[in-house]
């Protein structure tokens, strides 16, 4: 691919890519109540499927001025030089001196597009360089500050763990203040839970909060997660990919809720919303700095009583 091409798709995909946000952020809600909130969901997928398809060919009035390619330099004619007649040395005398030749450096085109593409990327791995340090201390952080299960908590736990259907048991630990229930880490999953779960909720209520950030792991909604933050990474310049990011995670809830229903039972979903109501009038944000790579049972209702 040379850079011409290059700078091609990432003008054409750019665009579409924009669109193609726009659109589901137009649909979603609508699309949601006609098809479900798994469909919803499946919409976010279209963007990352555009950044592997070939280029379309984008009307040239959509591309704005600025980012329309200038004409290749080695593409423009040149003048025919000039050429002066070369001296008659037979009509030179013994003591003539002949003039050195003259010898003119060409001009070398600076390709502007090399400097953009690598400040582009410096950028990027940056910005995900430091998002993923975060995310690393921030489980840490949690790993640190909190405590093992009792025997109470560990029997829901694998009582939650069968209801979802995991092979085996997710890592669970009692966090020293009320930050929680959440699930963070892609590949070692933390589940984090309060210091005051078991008094927070009832039984019932203790057992939707953990088959929920299971779900999570079941649905590797976290991979999910960290493939956004790549794509953010890779569009930072662009602020509606930012802002889809945080509606797509609602869809994510959304469709984790939904699959939490089903696998309870649907005559739950009342006790369920009871759950999550609870939990986000609970919820100790304070004591999270990082949440790019974390999903919460909070998130979901955080969702909701925005109307979103």
């Amino acid at each position: 691919m040379t850079l011409e091409s290059f700078q091609n798709w990432v003008i054409q995909t750019g665009l579409m890519v924009s669109l193609l946000i726009v659109l589901i952020l137009v649909i979603r809600r609508p699309f949601a109540k006609t098809f479900g909130a798994n469909a919803a969901y499946a919409l976010w997928s279209l963007p990352l499927i555009r950044l592997f398809l070939p280029a379309f060919s984008v009307p040239q009035n959509w591309v704005p001025e600025f980012m329309q390619q200038t004409p290749d330099l080695d593409t423009v004619p040149t003048l025919p030089a000039f050429e002066f007649p070369a001296p008659d040395i037979s009509e030179m005398g013994e003591n003539s001196v002949l003039p050195a030749p003259t010898y003119t450096a060409g001009t070398e085109v600076f390709h502007w597009e090399i400097l953009v593409v690598g400040l582009w990327l410096f950028i990027a791995v940056t910005w995900l360089s430091y998002q993923m340090l975060q995310q690393f201390r921030f489980k840490s952080f949690l790993e640190k500050g909190s405590a093992l299960p009792n025997a109470e908590l560990l029997a829901q736990i694998d009582r939650a763990s069968v209801t979802v259907g995991l092979s085996k048991r997710p890592k669970v630990r009692v966090a020293m203040d009320q930050t929680g229930p959440l699930v963070t880490g892609v590949v070692n999953p933390l589940v984090i839970v309060p210091n005051n779960f078991t008094t927070m909720f009832d039984r019932s209520q203790q057992h939707f909060a953990l088959v929920h950030e299971f779900a999570h792991i079941k649905r590797r909604d976290l991979w999910v997660a960290l493939t956004t933050l790549i794509f953010r990474a890779v569009n930072w310049p662009n602020p509606i990919v930012h802002y889809a990011a945080h509606k797509m995670r609602g869809d994510q809830e959304a469709a984790c809720d939904a699959f939490v229903v089903k696998v309870t039972g649907g005559e739950t979903a009342h006790s369920y919303a009871e759950t999550l109501v609870k939990a986000v009038r609970e919820d100790g944000r304070e004591a999270r700095p990082n949440m790019h790579l974390a999903l919460s049972l909070t998130d979901a209702d955080s969702e909701i009583s925005k109307g979103d």
